[in-house]
């Protein structure tokens, strides 16, 4: 599983593990190298899949969303495990939640609750559209970010 520092600027990092490392940029006779942190995004791999004629579908390291725009609330939702810690969600301009699994009650949200401290256990990740909205453009990248 690979790691993508969100774009900034016109740059993206993708490294094999979470860590630091440096960037060396040249132009000309000029080099400066510049600290990066590249972190672990604690989201899960994100579905695939077509709801009310919209197709989510993972790129590289986000996901698309094609399609017409929707009727009613569509939702693309995948179970995973999480450990014991403060969360920040940031949805790129998707909207995202965290809920128990088995609970539709969400604990993070990119509406609502963008940081908090979770227990360890299982959660779902929903990714969704509510009733017509325009289908967001270009590829995102929803992201969790464990702060502790």
């Amino acid at each position: 599983m690979s790691e993508t520092m969100k774009s900034m600027g016109g740059v993206s990092v993708t490294a094999l593990t979470a860590g630091t490392t440096s960037l060396t940029i040249k132009a000309g006779d000029l080099t400066k190298t510049i600290p990066v942190t590249v972190k672990r995004n604690y989201l899960p791999e994100s579905p695939e899949g077509t709801r009310n004629g919209v197709t989510l579908k993972r790129e590289g390291g986000g996901v698309t969303i094609t399609g017409q725009t929707p009727t009613q609330f569509t939702a693309w939702e995948v179970d995973f495990t999480l450990e014991a810690g403060r969360y920040l969600l940031d949805g790129d301009g998707l909207f995202v939640k965290i809920s128990p699994k088995g609970s539709n009650a969400g604990v993070l949200d990119t509406r609502h609750t963008l940081e908090k401290t979770l227990e360890a256990g299982e959660y779902t990740m929903s990714i969704g559209l509510t009733a017509n909205q325009t289908v967001p453009t270009g590829v995102r990248h929803p992201y969790l970010e464990k702060l502790d």
